[in-house]
């Protein structure tokens, strides 16, 4: 009976796991001090899900200031467009992201774009996210680190918990000293 019920909950674990499934792929490690000054930019939002990118936006800040990061600055909206899902000329040019950077003495600018963020449809609704992330030199505006993940939950999970658990995962490469 003790291996009918051992047997019977491998199983049950097996297929809670096959429900979820987390791929990431991150370009190196990055050391980065504490006291380092970082900016994010507002993130491209490439799904149908209304302003998608401002809520990975929020979840981003929230992980980078649980790391230890203590300064970061977020690149000020644009309050004339009323879209709810993308605004054309949104992102920012590279002009005037130098120029935020130099004012606010920049370390670091975090830019991303968010593929997916959605609850499949199905019997199941299960939750679904694609990030892709880029943190630049501000000085350089050169990519010093990046990481792309995926992750599809199970259908009692939330979307943005199962966003930021991919977020998090994404950053373990970050080491804040």
């Amino acid at each position: 009976m003790k291996y009918f019920k051992l047997g019977l909950l491998s199983a049950v674990l097996l297929m809670l796991a096959a429900c979820a499934s987390m791929t990431i792929d991150t370009q190196s490690k990055i050391q980065v001090s504490a006291n380092t000054r970082w900016g994010i930019l507002p993130f491209e939002n490439n799904t149908t899900v209304p302003q998608a990118g401002d809520r990975v936006v929020a979840i981003t800040q929230g992980l980078l200031l649980t790391k230890g990061i203590k300064h970061i600055y977020l690149y000020p909206r644009r309050n004339q467009c009323k879209n709810l899902i993308s605004c054309a000329n949104q992102m920012p040019s590279s002009r005037r992201i130098k120029a935020w950077a130099r004012r606010n003495h920049l370390n670091y600018i975090v830019r991303g774009t968010v593929n997916e963020w959605r609850y499949k449809v199905g019997l199941d609704g299960e939750p679904a996210a694609n990030i892709t992330l880029q943190i630049l030199a501000a000085k350089s505006n050169r990519v010093v680190w990046s990481s792309v993940g995926s992750k599809t939950g199970g259908s009692r999970s939330g979307l943005s918990t199962m966003g930021q658990i991919l977020l998090n995962n994404m950053f373990l490469s970050i080491v804040v000293q």
